[in-house]
């Protein structure tokens, strides 16, 4: 028996959502608009500092993250969350880029996020597409 996706999440059953991106404006922007629709936050200014705060807060539903970042960048962390957050601690990635149009072209085979937004994303299609992917994830999570 499938599980019934649950997109309707209220501000008690808000997903928690760890932004990473480098620019620190961008970080504190896509987390304001969610802290106003009521989703808890959290932000790493990096790949490395994400899978730390992933690994120590389980309650993370959704990572949101930059693809173009110094160092490892949103693909190796991608490929990290898929090695360590699965089964019952499952995470659903959304990926943001300046440059959306060039990644799906490069990067076909890559592209296993949940999601792929353009920057900036407006406020209302943000809010939708991770509550739309929280419920995705807490799904993953119920059928272990």
């Amino acid at each position: 028996m499938q599980p019934t996706p649950n997109t309707d999440m209220t501000k008690n059953e808000a997903p928690v959502v760890l932004i990473v991106d480098d620019e620190e404006g961008i970080r504190e922007e896509c987390a304001e608009t969610l802290r106003s629709y009521g989703i808890p936050c959290t932000i790493a200014p990096g790949p490395d500092e994400a899978l730390r705060i992933l690994l120590a807060n389980r309650s993370i539903l959704v990572v949101l993250s930059d693809i173009r970042m110094p160092g490892r960048n949103g693909f190796d962390l991608l490929d990290q969350v898929r090695l360590f957050c699965g089964g019952k601690f499952a995470v659903e990635v959304i990926l943001m880029s300046g440059y959306v149009s060039s990644l799906l072209s490069d990067r076909p085979a890559r592209l296993q996020a949940a999601a792929i937004l353009p920057k900036p994303a407006h406020a209302e299609r943000l809010y939708k597409i991770v509550l739309e992917v929280a419920a995705k994830a807490a799904n993953r999570r119920a059928v272990v």
